[in-house]
């Protein structure tokens, strides 16, 4: 016990010094740990961060780094595009919630020093954190289990609700899982650590995401152990090991079943929603890319409803011709929803935005915000290769891969997580490992 104490003492000691030396790098573990809390918590940890930042400035030669530009010109269209938009209200409410693309890349311009020592702090708390948060989530599920008897309160959304969001949490919990896997030595919680986030990435059910990190794990795993064979056994034991994960867990298997057999002529009525009275059929991909109209108890698989998205994105650009300005920020709203009354969809489809980043925001604000939004995601995948950093090259695919599925920046989580990862793997010394 004497001992436990002694260690807690020294490390408290040791962090309490750190802290007073450099507190910047706990406020940045601040907002991002504060993410999938209430909106009011990442909003103030940001706050204090910045405030903090620009107080602790000084006078000297900020570092450059063009990497940063990207997210600053962003800002930048989002802004002009508050002129010519045909919302304006929504556009300016739209300028708040994006601020993170003006003031983080800022804040990192003129804090343009980040030690091994910060990045190694940032990337454990990180780590720690997010794998605590999956406890909980997996404890309250639990608990929720136990009195209601219900399995999908471990799934989805339900696992950690429909407002924080089960993809986006997916990336959260993918980058934590990545940072352990590069340790060179692990002790036995962070392991435990590992077998928590890699069970809660898989119960998350997002797809898109399942395939992209089951994918960089297997890269990972073979680049690393390939010359061991000891290694090797391991890999497919892994492998195994998320199988059969896959097989005894309906509710994710479904999810991939319902894009297969919506697809393959196998099967058009939906059995999860519908029932033998009130049938509703599955949409297919080509349906959704061609089809004038659709009734309303007709529902858009994942890969089904984003085709449609992309699809009326053309339409509105063919009958207005808004490819070089767009519609302005968060300005869509209004002709989604008339291209869903066009269509004939059930009314419900009215709150769905593009569910595509490159598309999103060239619908906002023209062709130039699409490629300023693609060079930022391939400045940051090139990044990560030159440096050899596995974690940020982990981040940039997902991210790439993610921005095709979702409109990850429009909303506020999305948008703090995204730029402040962004600006801290740009930013990163290239020399900078991670420590043990």
């Amino acid at each position: 016990m004497g001992n436990i104490y002694n260690y807690l003492k020294l490390a408290w000691q040791k962090e309490s010094h750190d802290f007073h030396q450099n507190p910047l790098p706990y406020f940045v573990l601040l907002v991002v740990l504060t993410i999938p809390l209430p909106h009011i918590f990442s909003s103030i940890a940001s706050i204090l961060w910045v405030v903090l930042a620009l107080f602790l400035y000084k006078k000297r030669t900020p570092k450059w780094n063009p990497a940063l530009v990207w997210p600053l010109l962003l800002y930048v269209g989002l802004a002009l595009s508050y002129f010519w938009s045909i919302a304006p209200s929504n556009s300016l409410s739209a300028l708040t919630k994006q601020l993170p693309l003006l003031l983080f890349p800022l804040v990192f311009f003129i804090h343009s020093q980040w030690t091994p020592e910060a990045e190694t702090k940032i990337k454990n708390g990180l780590a720690y954190g997010y794998s605590v948060f999956a406890i909980f989530w997996l404890f309250k599920a639990l608990v929720r289990y136990c009195f209601t008897g219900d399995q999908r309160v471990f799934f989805y959304h339900d696992l950690v609700t429909n407002d924080v969001n089960a993809i986006h949490v997916s990336l959260y919990v993918a980058v934590a899982f990545f940072i352990l896997l590069e340790k060179q030595f692990r002790s036995y919680l962070e392991w435990v650590f590992m077998g928590l986030l890699g069970l809660v990435m898989v119960l998350l059910s997002s797809k898109n995401v399942i395939i992209i990190f089951l994918g960089l794990v297997v890269i990972r795993w073979i680049q690393r152990y390939r010359q061991r064979v000891t290694f090797r056994i391991k890999i497919l034991v892994g492998v195994a090991a998320f199988g059969l994960l896959f097989l005894f867990s309906g509710k994710i298997i479904d999810r991939f079943r319902l894009e297969v057999v919506s697809n393959t002529g196998q099967e058009t009525i939906n059995r999860t929603i519908g029932d033998a009275t009130n049938k509703v059929y599955n949409v297919t991909v080509s349906q959704a890319w061609n089809q004038t109209t659709f009734k309303a108890n007709d529902f858009f698989p994942g890969t089904a409803l984003r085709v449609y998205q992309i699809r009326i994105f053309f339409e509105m650009m063919r009958e207005d011709g808004q490819w070089f300005t767009g519609y302005g920020a968060n300005a869509t709203d209004e002709k989604i929803r008339q291209k869903r009354i066009e269509h004939q969809l059930y009314e419900g489809y009215d709150v769905f935005n593009f569910h595509n980043q490159y598309i999103q925001f060239f619908a906002e604000i023209g062709i130039i915000g699409f490629i300023i939004c693609i060079i930022m995601v391939f400045v940051n995948l090139k990044i990560a290769i030159n440096r050899k950093d596995f974690i940020h090259f982990s981040f940039a695919i997902l991210i790439i891969s993610l921005f095709l599925t979702e409109s990850f920046l429009a909303r506020q989580r999305g948008v703090i997580y995204f730029t402040l990862m962004y600006c801290l793997f740009t930013s990163f010394s290239p020399k900078g490992k991670l420590k043990s």
